[in-house]
């Protein structure tokens, strides 16, 4: 799995990310651009997760859509 993103303080390429590197990304993401981060503020808790880069892509993304609720 990897992420390509267009970020002012990070150069992102083609190369892999961890999966650390990937959720760090995707929190800061969430709380800069998504307009309901205030409303789920206390709902959301990504310190309660645990993102190793041991663990399986699959585990990884449900970690994800558990943490933001995202149903695909």
């Amino acid at each position: 799995m990897f992420l390509r993103l267009h970020s002012k303080s990070k150069e992102w390429n083609d190369t892999m990310h961890s999966k650390r590197e990937i959720f760090e990304d995707i929190i800061q993401i969430m709380k800069k651009d998504y307009a309901g981060f205030l409303d789920k503020k206390h709902i959301n808790c990504p310190e309660n997760y645990l993102i190793i880069d041991d663990m399986t892509d699959k585990d990884f993304v449900e970690t994800i859509r558990r943490l933001y609720g995202v149903i695909v």
